[in-house]
C-alpha cells in the first residue's frame, strides 16, 4: 500500500479456511476453569474445516516484519448446541506476528 525507504505499510483482507490435520482429544472448560461434563457434547460434532474472514495489515521495517489480524468466524465449529456445551460456535480470533525477511538479508549478501 505504502512503499517508503525506510519502511513499507500493507494491507489485507480475505476468506481464510482451518482444516484439522489429526484429530484429538477435545477437553472443554467453562469460564470459571471447571471441566464441562464429556456427556453434554458429542466430539464427532466438531467439523473438520471452517471458514473465516481475515482483515489485518502489516509494516516491514528492514528486514523486520510485523503484522496483526483479525479474524471473524463465518461458520459454526460444531454442529452441537452451544448452550450445552458452554461455548460459542464461531470463532473471533486476533493474531499478533512478527518475523524476519531473510531473502533481503541475503540479498544484501551477495
Amino acid at each position: 500500500m505504502i512503499d517508503l525507504k525506510l519502511a513499507s505499510v500493507r494491507v489485507f483482507t480475505g476468506p481464510a479456511m482451518s482444516v484439522i490435520l489429526k484429530d484429538s482429544q477435545i477437553k472443554l472448560t467453562n469460564s470459571g476453569g471447571v471441566a464441562v461434563d464429556p456427556t453434554l457434547y458429542d466430539p464427532k460434532t466438531f467439523k473438520n474445516n471452517v471458514w473465516d474472514w481475515q482483515l489485518g495489515g502489516g509494516v516491514d521495517v528492514g528486514p523486520l516484519v510485523l503484522d496483526v489480524r483479525y479474524e471473524w468466524g463465518l461458520s459454526n465449529v460444531s454442529d452441537g448446541d452451544p448452550k450445552k456445551v458452554g461455548f460459542v460456535n464461531k470463532g473471533n480470533i486476533l493474531t499478533f506476528s512478527l518475523g524476519y525477511n531473510f531473502c533481503n538479508f541475503i540479498y544484501n549478501m551477495i
